[in-house]
């Protein structure tokens, strides 16, 4: 997924509108991606880096405070490559998820 543009965390709250992206990379890293109509922007941190989180319990958690009810999860299988088999079709899920998060207790 490639995304020219960027938008800062704390810029995320003044979005007027859009659809906040939950990337799945490696397996154990989440990006985040903020998509309004045709474009994509990279979420930032404070330091100018790309967000990432080590799980999807730790990003929630992050944007649970930001006016976005939910977020789409995307995760692309590399099942057939890792079993030696060309690639069939597209191995992209997507899922609708809520921002809700609660503390484990």
């Amino acid at each position: 997924m490639t995304a020219s543009k960027t938008i800062s965390f704390s810029a995320l709250s003044a979005a007027p509108e859009g659809e906040l992206l939950i990337i799945s990379l490696e397996g154990d890293i989440y990006a985040i991606y903020l998509r309004q109509k045709a474009q994509q922007a990279v979420v930032l941190n404070e330091k100018g880096e790309s967000m990432t989180f080590r799980s999807l319990g730790a990003a929630k958690k992050a944007l649970a405070p930001l006016p976005f009810s939910s977020a789409l999860l995307i995760h692309t299988s590399a099942y057939d490559e890792m079993i030696g088999q060309p690639m069939k079709g597209n191995n992209r899920l997507t899922i609708n998820i809520s921002l809700t998060y609660e503390e484990p207790s």
